[in-house]
């Protein structure tokens, strides 16, 4: 059984070489995709992918790929990232700064940016965890968007997996370090 499907993100592995001992043979001309980020467009039943990143010329075997993990390298101007805090930002270019996230709030007819040098590679934002990025939208499909937000034309890349623990009300009550009162989300509001 085949570790990825269709449409997974992938990365491939950087230390892939000639001499490796593969699945499917690895030639030099496939070295220059080497810990890139791609995604899985046909899958055989025995583990050979077809990728979009070459644009389904050369077979790759499932031992020359990993699970992708998305960083801050991986960020493109043009993409859309949603933070935790459920905002949308822009990533845009800056001649000084470098990639820039910004937020446009048309309702206050207000923009904030942040440095996407405040964020670690783990996309994780260094002084505000309500920035962290937790999912990473591609280009938009029409031109005529691509300075939009809206995710309609737009895939989704990445979302951050989030850890979860299991605690009962006296945990987080400990944790907290006061009593809570479990109510209705319709209650919370």
């Amino acid at each position: 059984m085949s570790k990825f499907k269709v449409g997974d993100r992938v990365r491939i592995r950087k230390d892939l070489d000639a001499d490796g001992d593969y699945e499917v043979g690895f030639v030099s001309d496939m070295a220059v995709y080497k810990g890139k980020l791609a995604k899985i467009m046909s899958l055989t039943c025995d583990g050979l992918c077809r990728l979009d990143i070459d644009k389904k010329y050369w077979t790759w075997s499932e031992d020359m790929l990993v699970k992708a993990d998305f960083t801050k390298e991986d960020l493109k101007a043009g993409y859309v990232v949603k933070c935790r805090d459920n905002s949308l930002r822009l990533i845009m270019p800056n001649t000084k700064r470098g990639l820039i996230l910004l937020k446009l709030d048309y309702k206050k007819d207000l923009i904030n940016w942040t440095d996407l040098e405040r964020y670690s590679s783990d996309l994780l934002h260094i002084d505000a965890n309500n920035w962290d990025i937790i999912e990473v939208y591609g280009f938009s499909e029409f031109a005529s968007d691509a300075l939009e937000y809206e995710l309609d034309s737009r895939e989704r890349l990445w979302k951050r997996e989030e850890n979860k623990k299991d605690m009962t009300i006296a945990e987080i009550e400990k944790e907290l370090g006061y009593s809570v009162k479990i109510v209705n989300e319709s209650e919370g509001n």
